[in-house]
């Protein structure tokens, strides 16, 4: 039988960018679209995105965006 020698230089999964956008990403992508599509408000946007304001203040925080 063949030996491996030298194993793939490939990175470890964990260690590899996400090549496709985690479920993270794409909601802090909505999050912000909201955001900006009503101008800031962040009353409106919470509304928009059917959850308390309070919840958007924490993504907001969680993803360090200034609120």
């Amino acid at each position: 039988p063949t030996r491996v020698v030298d194993p793939p230089k490939e990175p470890l999964v964990s260690d590899r960018e996400p090549e496709t956008p985690t479920l993270e990403m794409i909601e802090q992508a909505y999050v912000l679209w909201v955001l900006q599509a009503e101008g800031g408000n962040k009353a409106r946007a919470a509304e928009v995105l059917g959850i308390d304001p309070s919840t958007l203040y924490r993504k907001l925080n969680r993803y360090g965006i200034d609120s």
